[in-house]
């Protein structure tokens, strides 16, 4: 077994039943390769143009053969929506019910539903994206609207360095989740994904953890 196959069976086997996406930024076409053949499922990129650069046709036909999603989940620019629901199965980072729209025209044009998470700012940190508790309602009953979507969980980021926030953050959107009917739950980075699992987490995005 080689060290990245051997790192990503000692993380799955630490998480339990939670999901782990694999956050491949940064990393080659060839390492996704291996990531892929290790069995995992899921496969995370921060940027549609790193997407466009590494993924060719051969690379896309692996994920479709050994079924693995591809989730989008950096911020998404308006103008690049068209392409992150033409190369992704899912965007992680819907923050707005504008956003949503865009994304769910996009779907129908390319014939396809689209899974999203709304991506929640639970830890009061003005400088991150997402949507806050008392936004949610409003929000929820107008993506409820828009057929070529499908809103399956919520995603959110602890606050770097700080336990006690993070871990209040991670409660609170597993909460969220369950109030709101929603099965999974996007939380958890290489610092704190073990506060996350901790928390109720279904979804942890590990990069650097698997890669080290």
């Amino acid at each position: 077994m080689n060290p990245l196959s051997k790192k990503i069976t000692s993380v799955s086997q630490q998480i339990g039943s939670a999901k782990l996406l694999v956050v491949t930024k940064n990393r080659s076409a060839e390492e996704i390769q291996e990531v892929i053949l290790t069995g995992a499922r899921y496969i995370g990129e921060n940027k549609i143009q790193e997407i466009l650069g590494k993924y060719n046709q051969s690379l896309f036909d692996e994920l479709k053969k050994y079924e693995v999603e591809l989730h989008f989940i950096g911020h998404l620019q308006s103008n690049k929506v068209n392409q992150a629901v033409r190369l992704c199965d899912a965007i992680q980072s819907v923050d707005s019910v504008e956003l949503a729209e865009k994304i769910n025209d996009a779907a129908k044009k390319e014939n396809k539903i689209i899974k999203i998470f709304l991506q929640m700012n639970l830890t009061g940190e003005q400088q991150k994206f997402g949507i806050k508790e008392e936004q949610m309602p409003e929000i929820i009953e107008g993506i409820n609207q828009l057929e070529n979507i499908k809103l399956t969980g919520l995603m959110c980021m602890g606050k770097f360095g700080d336990e006690k926030i993070t871990r209040e953050a991670f409660r609170k959107c597993k909460n969220l989740a369950e109030k709101f009917h929603l099965p999974e739950v996007s939380m958890g980075m290489s610092d704190d994904y073990q506060i996350a699992l901790e928390e109720g987490s279904t979804m942890v995005r590990l990069g650097s953890i698997i890669f080290e």
